[in-house]
């Protein structure tokens, strides 16, 4: 059993969690559920030892216990898989999987059928890492830690990656996994993931428990008023309403996306001026950096400002973005969902002609997709070009064309749309 009490987090000038109290018992999967920014990813990265608490204590089978990092939590059997592993491109998915571990490799061999039977199907042990998807990579990432036999796995978002097929693999094997009597803490926002595969749901808001219990007490009505009580009767993010100019491209490797991403960044670097703009899927390294100051990511293109002038841009993104944020603060204080919002008014800044969007749903709750929608709807009015690539989850219907291609076209056919 892990217990945790009153587990207090602050980071810079703002309180990400306070008084946690919970208990994780065995075979049993507990689901975070909360809006972005709501304590959730901080919460669990405490659990797994990325993070420490400011104050607060974490007790296994009733013994105080103290993580300064991710190894420290694993030799008490806790791993967490994050929504974007970090793997080894230039190796092989064998290779990968021996990374980190301490079992000799003839005896990790004779795991490794199971695991690439259940997770990696039609994947050859041999092939490199860099030429999977970011799906087949997210699956590499779990059989890795699978192998390491935790007891207590924590999934941050597993599904954002995932297409209706994947996500019917990872629920199914998920359900064997739960046979051995571990603990699962699943991160996620979608309600009806949370319902169907929960036993127990915990809802975070503001760094508070709002309310826990038996996912029988919950249902997606309860979940949406609790969270967003703000939010007017049957809003949600399934509008009518289109967005003008907008282009949704998937493809048939559709999560291949990773592989194309250096291709458009240098692209749109090179052609800002004419009016180009990118939000890129991995916003930490690619579109950011956690060791930036916000004053840094946001004054991006204006290195020409005063420091005045750009401290007083900062604060006017930030308005807008709404996210609560000091400019002095690290990029690594945001959560997901605020560093998204604060990367594409960053974007917008510029007045773009043509906008792509990666992956533009990832990480965000209903009410951020809502609000996703309507800037977009706002922006395709304007005469904005929007081209939104590789989303599984952005509605079909808001577009106002939809584009079926092969994996080798999609850099083309970005540039076809865009011009």
């Amino acid at each position: 059993m892990i217990e945790l009490q009153n587990i207090c987090a602050k980071f810079g000038y703002k309180e990400v969690l306070k008084n946690i109290n919970l208990k994780f018992t065995k075979g049993n999967t507990y689901v975070l559920l909360g809006e972005n920014g709501a304590g959730k990813s901080t919460l669990a990265h405490i659990i797994c030892g990325d993070k420490k608490a400011t104050s607060g204590k974490i007790l296994i089978d009733k013994k105080t216990v103290e993580f300064n990092n991710p190894r420290d939590s694993l030799n008490y059997k806790i791993a967490c898989l994050h929504q974007r592993p970090l793997l080894s491109d230039s190796i092989s998915v064998k290779e990968n999987l021996f990374l980190g571990t301490k079992e000799s490799i003839k005896a990790l061999s004779k795991k490794i059928p199971l695991l690439t039977k259940n997770w990696l199907k039609g994947i050859s042990p041999n092939e490199k890492v860099k030429n999977l998807t970011l799906s087949q990579k997210f699956f590499l990432s779990l059989a890795g830690i699978l192998l390491k036999e935790p007891q207590t796995l924590i999934l941050d978002e597993p599904t954002a990656l995932l297409n209706d097929d994947e996500k019917k693999l990872f629920f199914d094997n998920l359900m064997e996994l739960k046979k051995s009597e571990k603990i699962f803490i699943l991160i996620t926002h979608n309600f009806k993931e949370a319902l169907e595969h929960g036993d127990y749901i915990i809802l975070l808001k503001d760094g508070e428990i709002l309310k826990e219990g038996p996912v029988k007490d919950f249902t997606p009505q309860l979940i949406e008023k609790a969270l967003f009580p703000h939010n007017k009767s049957g809003e949600n993010i399934n509008k009518e309403e289109k967005i003008e100019n907008s282009y949704l491209i998937k493809s048939s490797s559709l999560l291949r996306l990773e592989n194309y991403e250096e291709q458009l960044i240098k692209f749109v670097s090179k052609n800002r001026k004419k009016g180009f703009a990118l939000v890129a899927s991995d916003r930490n390294f690619r579109a950011s950096n956690p060791n930036l100051n916000i004053l840094q990511m946001t004054g991006v293109y204006h290195t020409d400002f005063s420091e005045k002038k750009l401290i007083e841009f900062c604060k006017t993104l930030c308005k807008k973005a709404q996210v609560n944020i000091q400019y002095q603060e690290k990029v690594s204080a945001l959560s997901g969902g605020m560093l998204q919002r604060l990367i594409l008014q960053r974007e917008l800044e510029t007045n773009p002609k043509i906008l792509i969007l990666c992956q533009p749903l990832q990480g965000l709750d209903s009410q951020s997709s809502s609000k996703l929608f309507d800037l977009l709807r706002e922006e395709g009015k304007k005469g904005c070009k929007i081209i939104i690539l590789g989303s599984p989850d952005f509605p079909k219907s808001l577009c106002q064309k939809y584009i079926f291609t092969k994996a080798d076209n999609i850099f083309s056919q970005i540039k076809l749309e865009a011009f």
